[in-house]
């Protein structure tokens, strides 16, 4: 029983074209999917200036509403201090002043 050897000829022309072909259509499929990330790259980093724009505004606003409510605090303590102040003094004149 022997076996015959099986020869297969191709023309090399014809396969190296073939191989560069595929290769080529995988190069060009690579490059658009590296065109396809740059433009989502470029997207995200528009949407991170964005929101960094964003942040320093809220961080403004903060300090802005941290300074009001200071200067209102001082108002209430000052109009509280007075209100004790006139209650003291009114006391002190019922009582001693008019009463003398």
């Amino acid at each position: 029983m022997s076996q015959t050897p099986i020869t297969v000829s191709y023309d090399i022309k014809e396969l190296f074209t073939n191989l560069e072909k595929n290769i080529n259509a995988r190069l060009e499929k690579l490059e658009e999917g590296q065109q396809e990330i740059k433009c989502k790259v470029m997207a995200l980093t528009t949407e991170v200036e964005v929101i960094k724009k964003d942040i320093e505004s809220m961080k403004s606003d903060i300090g802005e509403i941290k300074g009001t409510q200071s200067k209102q605090l001082w108002a209430l303590i000052i109009l509280l201090g007075g209100a004790i102040l006139t209650g003291i003094v009114t006391t002190f004149r019922i009582f001693f002043i008019d009463k003398i």
